[in-house]
């Protein structure tokens, strides 16, 4: 049966069609069974690549992932899920590892989850740094209720709550480019919760993850346009970020208007270690190049997630959170559970 759809996307560039919604969603049902082989499979991600996958099909696809991902119920905590890219970052240092807590420690609760060396970048995520800082795994659903309710964040591997898509990352790998996998398996909410704040580069993307979003159960879906695709603001004057929500407001936020204003080789820091330090001296309050960034972008993880009404308040919950120690008490928390 899945040969039927491979003929369907891969005949070539004048017969190629695209699939339903329905015949995108088994087709991927399929997939993820290994109901196809290995070439086959292959060929299907290249042919969607070359044809371009559509709406329909990407909601198709994602439904099929929803579908086959175990779920953790945080109903009870409703947090944000920082849907970051999971091929991670490859050029730049991580400051989301103390922003969490320091939005954490002014009562707010994130998410999220990736998995490691995924293509096309091949980069690292904030998981990977806080292991650096002394962090170790949380590997089941019990562990991440605990972890959220009691440090206000929970990072989860994709092997635990998706096994079928991550049994063929070594496959992505090999396969080495960028697949529709990377616009969706960030969007399959294993939280079953209500709010998402993801990240595109290209604002073309934002009009396709705001319906996509809607598929797996999320009401609240922002998107930011900013630094590789992450949800931290530009530290750069000549950069603006543009943060959009599926109700129609845009909101631009200028870093030099907060007081930051750090040059973008300054940013290029991609050693682990020096990430970790970076991160531990901002929850430890210590003045640092940085700081004044993490704080920022606590205040627009405040925003989002509506415990302040403006982002200038976002900033001083934050500051107050940081001069109280309160997040590396959180940070603390985290580090004793998943250790």
């Amino acid at each position: 049966m899945f040969t039927e759809y491979l003929k369907l996307v891969g005949v070539g560039k004048n017969g190629s069609k695209d699939l339903t919604f329905e015949q995108a969603y088994d087709s991927l049902k399929l997939f993820l069974n290994k109901e196809a082989t290995t070439v086959q499979r292959s060929a299907f991600l290249m042919a969607e690549r070359m044809k371009g996958e559509t709406i329909e099909e990407l909601k198709g696809f994602l439904k099929a992932l929803k579908s086959e991902t175990k779920t953790v119920d945080l109903s009870n905590i409703k947090p944000i899920d920082i849907a970051t890219n999971y091929d991670g970052k490859n050029r730049t240092v991580h400051i989301l590892p103390s922003a969490v807590f320091i939005a954490s420690g002014a009562g707010l609760n994130t998410v999220s989850h990736g998995a490691d060396k995924v293509p096309a970048k091949y980069g690292t995520n904030m998981n990977d740094v806080l292991n650096a800082m002394g962090c170790g795994n949380l590997k089941n659903e019990e562990q991440v209720v605990n972890a959220v309710e009691k440090s206000g964040f929970g990072w989860y591997h994709q092997k635990y709550f998706l096994p079928k898509l991550y049994e063929i990352l070594p496959e992505r790998r090999e396969f080495t480019l960028r697949t529709f996998f990377n616009v969706i398996e960030k969007l399959v909410n294993p939280f079953n919760t209500d709010t998402i704040f993801t990240g595109v580069f290209h604002g073309n993307y934002i009009q396709k993850l705001i319906p996509l979003s809607e598929i797996t159960g999320f009401k609240n879906v922002v998107v930011s346009q900013s630094l590789e695709s992450g949800i931290e603001p530009f530290p750069f004057s000549n950069r603006n970020t543009r943060i959009t929500d599926n109700n129609g407001n845009q909101y631009v936020i200028n870093s030099a208007n907060f007081g930051i204003e750090i040059l973008e080789e300054e940013i290029n820091i991609t050693d682990m270690k020096e990430n970790a330090k970076i991160n531990l001296e901002i929850l430890n309050n210590k003045e640092n190049k940085f700081k004044k960034w993490a704080i920022l972008t606590s205040a627009v993880l405040l925003f989002v997630g509506k415990k302040v009404n403006s982002i200038e308040n976002g900033i001083k919950e934050s500051e107050y959170s940081l001069k109280n120690g309160y997040p590396l008490e959180k940070f603390n928390l985290y580090k004793e559970i998943t250790s």
